[in-house]
């Protein structure tokens, strides 16, 4: 499954020479050979890298006394397997050029794609560690380490016997080790690791093996199917998708909501109603830009056309037919993408990606380039800051989402992404919006007008430094009611009882009463956010600092299984962000659950650097939409 070609090399690899000779870099261009690649923490070690000084000497050797110890434990696994060349970032790449830098930046995903191997140093937190990491005898087990016996005859060495461990109370099983570990936390490496074909994850006392069907452990016992995001075989099969026009038949019961597809509404992105026949000769149209997908009955039985194709890349050849039979797997996938999303691989990888750590805030963007720019391969979508042109309308309403109240989401305090991108937060994300074809879905009222980003260098996937976009939309005002302690909107709206839930600030209308609201809406930046009112100084009182922040829980309500804890006595934020006391609430997709509808909206506010723009500040929910006090007008949000 996993594939055995030979790629081209990078442009720069290890050769790893003979044992006792020193490694040396070789330009990688038109040569294709297997590789392996390197995916290791940095830590605060700096040994073993290449820069434009001794770029030139390193051409001929890498001195092993100037390699710290994982570099050292990578070559020589590439010797006893018989690999020939590495990659390895920090020697392979020139670290003090820019341009060296965002190039090959920009390539990493292909690096670590066409990569035979991926060496994964999982428990070492610095380079200087080592990919084999000694095993650690667990208080609990005083035998766990014997010698071996003698009926292992002139064999020398230790017998270890393993048992379930646990870990903040949790019982941690085999394939634990493989995804929960230091290496797994880091933003950079994930691209690493899900783009390659197959890992060895080396772990104390261990190796484990990972690849897109299973995970083994060093004694080749199975130890489970491989079951997290599996990034490289869901790229497989979009590029499948994208390579032609499909007719996907319908089944027998049209009442099975798990195989069926369209729904009355036709609520896809793109929904074009063919007739009662399809004709041997029917193709699709090649003008529009948007993906399509055809609604069409044949005997009594409803068939789809599907095309995300972009119209350069349509071609007037019938769509290919295909039954669930044909292949079980993919159907579903095309079903997946259908029902929820043609991006939704990106969605879960930026909703995990969200959640690691990076040494400098700045590669947020530079760090997800590589899975980036290998989905614009397959879609030839425009990238726009962590989004795609395609599903902007939908992609916008992403949402932040508190894992600790005690370091809740926060907005960047320095620029590397415009306001509506999620790249401009810290902290994790998701989105709520999901469904394109449910029967409980409108897509949101929205026109792209226009949109652009630029970046800083020549790397069309790295760091923004400027980005807007127009959109034509539906919008209602709300205004900040010192009396009432709230935001108030304009006109009539549909009200419930109050929702209490960590960061969420309610909204009353004209017909709210007492203990009812008319929706609610989350402030992005969470951590430092502050009600409108009076500037705080900068010792407020506990009850002031309780008062004014955004992201409070009221004491009344249980949190973490019913145990009260202290979430409203926050330390002083280092900067606080005041929420402006006008906003602008932009009509999203509505969607119903349980018989209650629901709008989601984006909240803008004025934006400071665009005159008569607008930034994003967060995103709610409505119960009803009050047609009679909106607007509609194109608005530009920086």
């Amino acid at each position: 499954m996993c594939g055995h070609d030979i790629p081209e090399l990078p442009k720069r690899v290890i050769h790893v020479a003979e044992e006792g000779k020193n490694p040396y870099l070789v330009r990688g261009e038109s040569i294709y050979a297997r590789y392996a690649a390197l995916s290791h923490c940095w830590g605060h070690s700096r040994e073993g890298m290449t820069t434009t000084k001794n770029l030139e000497a390193h051409m001929h050797a890498i001195g092993w006394s100037t390699l710290p110890k994982t570099f050292k434990d990578a070559i020589i696994t590439c010797r006893q397997l018989g690999i020939k060349y590495i990659f390895i970032d920090r020697l392979c790449i020139v670290q003090d050029s820019k341009v060296d830098w965002e190039e090959q930046s920009a390539l990493m995903g292909s690096i670590y794609y066409d990569s035979t191997l991926t060496l994964a140093a999982s428990v070492s937190n610095d380079s200087s560690t080592g990919l084999f990491v000694p095993f650690r005898p667990s208080g609990n087990f005083r035998n766990d380490v014997v010698p071996l016996p003698p009926s292992f005859g002139n064999h020398k060495g230790q017998a270890f016997l393993t048992a379930f461990t646990f870990v903040d109370g949790r019982m941690r099983q085999p394939t634990d080790k493989a995804r929960f570990n230091i290496l797994n936390t880091r933003a950079w490496v994930m691209q690493e690791r899900y783009l390659s074909r197959r890992s060895l994850c080396f772990v104390e006392h261990e190796v484990i093996w990972c690849c897109g069907e299973v995970m083994k452990d060093h004694t080749g016992h199975l130890i489970g199917v491989r079951n997290s995001l599996n990034v490289r075989t869901g790229l497989k099969a979009l590029a499948r998708v994208y390579e032609r026009s499909w007719l996907l038949e319908g089944p027998e019961d049209q009442d099975d909501e798990e195989v069926g597809i369209c729904s009355k509404k036709g609520g896809f992105v793109c929904t074009v109603n063919q007739g009662d026949a399809v004709d041997e000769d029917l193709c699709l149209s090649t003008s529009k830009s948007l993906p399509i997908l055809v609604h069409v009955t044949q005997g009594g039985k409803a068939d789809h056309i599907l095309d995300l194709r972009a119209p350069v890349y349509r071609t007037r050849t019938p769509p290919t037919s295909f039954r669930p039979s044909d292949d079980p797997e993919f159907y579903r996938f095309l079903l997946h993408i259908v029902w929820f999303s043609i991006h939704s691989l990106w969605y879960s990888i930026v909703s995990e990606y969200n959640s690691r750590q990076l040494t400098f805030p700045s590669d947020k963007l530079p760090a997800m380039a590589g899975i980036a720019s290998r989905v614009q391969e397959i879609t030839h979508d425009d990238y726009l800051a962590g989004h795609w042109r395609k599903e902007l309308e939908r992609s916008l309403f992403w949402d932040t989402i508190t894992i600790d109240p005690r370091d809740p989401p926060a907005r960047a305090a320095k620029y590397r992404a415009p306001s509506w991108s999620w790249a401009s937060v810290d902290g994790k994300i998701g989105w709520l919006s999901s469904y394109l074809a449910s029967r409980e879905f409108i897509p949101p009222p929205i026109q792209i007008i226009e949109a652009s980003t630029q970046v800083d260098g020549t790397n069309s996937f790295g760091s923004v430094t400027n980005a807007k976009f127009s959109i034509k939309a539906r919008y209602v005002k709300a205004l900040w009611s010192a009396e009432r302690f709230e935001f108030q909107l304009a006109g009539s709206f549909t009200t419930s009882k109050l929702v209490q839930g960590l960061g969420r600030l309610q909204l009353s209308s004209s017909s709210s009463i007492g203990g009812t609201s008319a929706g609610f809406w989350v402030y992005d930046d969470r951590k430092h956010g502050v009600l409108p009112g009076p500037p705080l100084g900068l010792f407020p009182s506990e009850e002031e600092l309780d008062r004014r922040l955004t992201c409070r829980l009221p004491m009344d309500h249980p949190a973490y299984g019913g145990s009260f804890v202290g979430l409203t006595k926050f330390p002083v934020p280092e900067r606080v962000t005041h929420i402006p006391e006008e906003l602008t609430f932009v009509k999203g997709c509505t969607r119903k659950q349980f018989e209650v509808s629901f709008v989601e909206v984006l909240v803008l506010a004025a934006a400071e650097t665009e005159k008569g723009g607008f930034r994003r500040i967060g995103t709610g929910t409505l119960y009803s939409w009050d047609e009679e006090v909106e607007s509609v007008e194109v608005l530009t949000i920086v």
